[in-house]
């Protein structure tokens, strides 16, 4: 078990530095066409599509200590190159109401990327690009350049961009709670919201955006599209729900709920057979093509997931608590590294 005791003493890397970071580096995999889906990208040709859940053992691989004292989350792991791409989240203080670090667990070894970048979520584009949800400033981001993506909903920024995926034409859905607004009291949490409600959002290839969930989904969270990319999942205090979607991305009647999961969901992630695997209340969850509950892990405070290592089966589970943590499991099928 690698115990991190200090990210003080850390090699610091800058932002300025990421195009020649091997964080940043293509991972083998083909991301050259954008209109790719991510099966395409990220998945074998061939590869066993019945997934074996006994096989499935998650083992503590890295403790960091937490951001600020007491607690602290990681969250948003992403698999780029070699390395594990995350954020790690502290407390509102009085001089930082949006604490988050960019941080990296490569070869054992957990490191700071970008101090004070206030991102929750990560993912992919379809040109291997690292995109991030930033409540600091309330955008979502392309990291190694700073592009911004989307930063404002009927002319207010949004509240505290959580959770994100990117289809492969390249429309933009995530969820936008207020767990991270700017304005937060750290004595009372109270905290104000930009926007009048806790939503979902899709931004369209065009930059035209539309919400939706607002209501109806309490604090929206983690966020993934199916494999044939016909509806998008999102979950939230209440649960898991399922939104279909049309030819264009575009959300187009009310959704499913979920019943085989309880409520407190977080992050999620899909594996190259369709199946997606659903973090929340403690458990590591994972649904079939048809919404079938196959399994579920115990992992404490466990917040998001993701697959990588070199043939894309190590699973990497995050964690919030007293001492963050990251998990690891092996799967007998790969999956996409967000």
């Amino acid at each position: 078990m690698l115990n991190v005791k200090s990210l003080s003493c850390a090699v610091t890397l800058t932002l300025g530095t990421l195009a020649g970071n091997a964080v940043f580096a293509e991972s083998g995999h083909s991301h050259n066409k954008k209109s790719q889906s991510a099966q395409s990208q990220y998945c074998p040709k061939e590869f066993n599509k019945q997934l074996n859940p006994e096989s499935i053992h998650f083992e503590l691989i890295a403790e960091i200590e937490p951001l600020t004292p007491g607690f602290a989350i990681l969250e948003g792991p992403v698999w780029v190159g070699d390395a594990l791409l995350m954020s790690h989240i502290g407390y509102a203080t009085n001089t930082n109401a949006n604490p988050s670090d960019l941080v990296v667990l490569r070869d054992g070894n957990v490191s700071v990327l970008e101090k004070s970048y206030g991102s929750n979520g990560l993912t992919l584009d379809n040109e291997g690009h690292v995109v991030s949800g930033r409540h600091l400033d309330g955008t979502i981001t392309r990291v190694i350049n700073g592009k911004i993506l989307a930063y404002t909903y009927d002319g207010v920024r949004y509240n505290s961009p959580n959770d994100l995926v990117i289809s492969k034409t390249g429309n933009i859905y995530f969820s936008d709670p207020n767990w991270q607004t700017p304005d937060m009291d750290p004595s009372t949490e109270n905290r104000e919201m930009p926007q009048a409600d806790e939503r979902a959002y899709h931004v369209r290839p065009n930059g035209s955006t539309t919400e939706f969930a607002a209501k109806l989904i309490d604090k929206p969270n983690g966020v993934m599209l199916s494999a044939n990319e016909k509806f998008i999942y999102v979950g939230g205090i209440n649960g898991l729900f399922k939104f279909p979607l049309n030819r264009k991305g575009e959300v187009i009647d009310e959704p499913v709920r979920i019943d085989t999961l309880n409520e407190g969901i977080d992050g999620m992630s899909r594996d190259c057979a369709g199946n997606i695997y659903v973090t929340g209340g403690g458990l590591i969850s994972v649904l079939s093509k048809k919404d079938k509950l196959l399994a579920s892990y115990e992992v404490a405070g466990v917040t998001n997931i993701a697959f990588g290592g070199d043939d894309g089966k190590t699973i990497f589970a995050t964690t919030a608590g007293v001492m963050p943590q990251v998990f690891s499991a092996t799967s007998n099928i790969p999956g996409l590294p967000y």
